[in-house]
Parts: C-alpha cells; structure tokens; sequence
C-alpha cells in the first residue's frame, strides 16, 4: 500500500466516524477539519501537522463499535489522560537503545511515543493504543497491561503481549498498514486464540486477566505446563540460547499448541480419528510456523506431523501409526 491509498483510507475512515457523531448528534459537520492529504504530511516528515486526537477519536470510534462496553474499563480509565508525543527516538536511541521501535507505550505515565521517521507510523499508533487500552493503572503493586505482568523485577508474558496485539492491530486497523512488529509471536497468539476463542481472548486481553486466560488453558493442562509456554515465547529471541536450546522451546510451543487443540477437539466429543476431524486437527497444526528464522539469520525447522505423532501416542499411550495424513 502506498501512501496516497493510505490517506484516501484514513479520510474515507474518518468520515465514517464523523457520520457517527452526527447521527448522534454530538457535533455540528461546520466545526470538523478533516484531514486532508495526509499521505503528503507522512512524505514531509511533518507528523506535526497531524492532530493525533484523530487517530485516537478514530480508535475510539472502532473499539467502542467492535467490543462490549464492560471490557473497556481499562481503555475508559486511561483514556482521558493519555498523552502522544512524536519523536525521532534520537535521546532514546543513546539512552535505552530504543532506535529500532516504532512506537512506545509508558504504563506508568500513560504516555505514547512515535517514532514519526517509521515508515509504518499509522500502524504503529493503533499498536500502541491498543497497549493503552489494554492496561490496568488501578493495579499498584505491579504493571499489567494486555497478557503481560510486570512484579518485582520479572517480566512475564511480554512475547505473547506483542503478539496478540499485533493482531488485533492488524485484524481492526490493517487497512492503514500491515507490517507486523512481533511476526513470530503474532503467529502463536493467533493459533492460540483458536483454542481460546476470539471472544474470550479478546476480553481476557482488554480487562488485561492473564489469570483468566490461563485458568482457561487449565481444561487442558496444568498450570505449570501453561506457564512454561508463556515463558518460552517470551524467550524465542533470547540471544544466549544455543541453536539446541532454541530449537527444544520452539518444539515445545508447537507441541503445547497441537496438545491443547487435540484435547479440547475429543473434550467436545468429536473422534479425531474421523477423517474429517483428522484432517481438521491437521489444518490447525499447519498453522503453527514450521520453519524460524535465529537472530542469526539461520533457520529452525520443525517437523509438524512428528509432533502431532508424538502428542497423538502420548494422549492414547500408543503407536498410532502416523496419525498424520502424509
């Protein structure tokens, strides 16, 4: 997409939201600045001249349209203090090395950053807000926003976090851009949200409930085995891990995911030696990436259907005799 088509999106949006507040009779069209040629301020590098409060009565317009008003608490609570500043990441680029991020959300000062140089500014603000909306300031002995936890210096959920919100970025905003931050962990989180539920995911997201999410994770495994999972998406990109290492937590999110898909398809009575709900078993388990790419540029492939073998073998303890069709 290139930016004029994202300008004559984003006014087209727009005007659909000012449609909104006037069939609610919340404004008069005379007072609206609509705003033109915006994909010409992006060229100019002039993020200035565009009013951020349009991204986020936008934003607002969307969240309130697409999700149920009692999971917006956190977004209602953060909303009317929130801040945006643009920035070219230069202080933060010596201080906290920070040049690489499009974008920045602050839980503790409810603040947004933008890197207004990134070429995917647009997206990158919707990401953000999302992290806005998604964080519990009522909380005070901990950070919580989204899937993730902050508590006595120890980060959890962090990978999963970025990855589900890079999909409800996508999923709702996807049409003023498509890059995808987190490509990895949006990947595990979508294969996730199919055991979930888009609607519970969602909520559990938005009320910012990692408890509830993993209480949910519970009909099909324990508590410990959920949190490892959580824990090594965390971990995919961890410098220090050895190609060995690596390669044992990739499989073992690839087989928790297979595992809880396998379990909640026979807790719904179906029998996944049907060839339908085979075939179907086999689908969501292609889904899950076979092949990842190491911080060094090299690849990791995983063998799909051997895990599938291997979940299927330990669920009925024996040789299925390659449940996969191959």
């Amino acid at each position: 997409m290139n930016l004029s088509d994202i300008s004559v999106s984003f006014i087209s949006l727009y005007d659909e939201f000012i449609d909104y507040l006037l069939e609610n009779k919340k404004i008069n069209r005379s007072k609206i600045s609509k705003p033109t040629k915006l994909g010409e301020k992006i060229i100019d590098n002039n993020l200035s001249k565009i009013r951020f409060s349009e991204f986020i009565k936008y934003f607002e317009y969307v969240i309130r349209n697409r999700f149920p008003e009692e999971i917006l608490h956190n977004f209602d609570d953060n909303l009317s203090d929130l801040r945006i500043y643009s920035t070219y990441f230069q202080l933060a680029d010596i201080m906290k090395k920070l040049s690489k991020y499009a974008g920045k959300y602050s839980a503790t000062k409810n603040i947004i950053v933008i890197n207004f140089k990134d070429k995917d500014l647009f997206y990158s603000i919707y990401h953000e807000l999302f992290h806005m909306a998604s964080t519990d300031r009522m909380i005070t002995d901990r950070i919580q926003t989204g899937f993730f936890v902050y508590k006595n210096g120890i980060k959890t959920g962090n990978g999963l976090n970025e990855g589900y919100t890079d999909l409800l970025a996508h999923r709702y905003f996807g049409d003023v851009g498509s890059i995808i931050g987190y490509p990895l962990e949006y990947q595990y989180a979508k294969v996730l949200e199919q055991i979930v539920g888009q609607e519970k995911m969602e909520k559990f997201y938005m009320t910012s409930n990692p408890g509830a999410l993993v209480r949910e994770l519970g009909k099909y495994d324990s508590e410990d085995n959920i949190m490892y999972f959580i824990r090594a998406i965390d971990n995919i990109y961890n410098p220090d891990d050895n190609i060995i290492v690596k390669r044992n937590i990739i499989e073992n999110i690839t087989k928790s995911l297979i595992q809880w898909f396998i379990r909640k398809t026979i807790m719904n009575g179906e029998n996944i030696f049907d060839p339908i709900v085979r075939r179907n078993v086999i689908s969501f388990a292609w889904q899950i990436p076979a092949r990842v790419v190491n911080t060094d540029s090299s690849y990791i492939d995983i063998d799909i259907n051997s895990i599938i073998d291997q979940v299927v073998d330990e669920i009925y303890g024996q040789n299925r005799n390659n449940y996969p069709i191959r």
